[in-house]
């Protein structure tokens, strides 16, 4: 693991925290009508990283661009496109696909994970590793 960088987020903004995210710095959350929460559905959209520790209806402080620590929640590599796992934790994500299982339909799914950002440093699961926010939607595969 690459030693973690000073947080130097570009943009960050103040919500309520919804629940105790005291032990969650450096996890991915999301804003939602209830404030602040933790990520917690693989490859959600991801609001930005949480830059502190605030319990119950304190101010979470979120970077939503820059350059962040982040929580691994798998092996990262330097280059990894990354979104969220079930726990809020980064992992790397996988390319969008369109899904032609169904037998012909007319519309077939595309499947495919919201990325926040590319990895800058490598780092084991429950390290962390260094994150540049760039939040990039659902990632296309690379044409044949």
């Amino acid at each position: 693991m690459s030693a973690p960088i000073e947080v130097n987020p570009l943009s960050y903004g103040h919500l309520l925290a919804y629940a105790d995210l005291s032990a969650k710095q450096y996890y991915l959350v999301k804003a939602t009508s209830n404030g602040i929460e933790l990520c917690g559905t693989a490859g959600e959209q991801v609001s930005g990283v949480l830059l502190n520790k605030p319990i119950a209806n304190e101010p979470a402080k979120v970077a939503y661009a820059g350059v962040v620590p982040c929580v691994a929640g798998g092996t990262i590599a330097v280059g990894d496109r990354i979104k969220t796992d079930t726990a809020g934790k980064g992992v790397a994500a996988q390319a969008s696909y369109v899904n032609t299982s169904d037998g012909g339909a007319a519309q077939d799914p595309v499947v495919g994970s919201n990325v926040i950002g590319i990895a800058l440093s490598a780092a084991a699961s429950g390290e962390q590793f260094n994150l540049q926010i760039a939040l990039m939607g659902a990632i296309p595969t690379t044409a044949a």
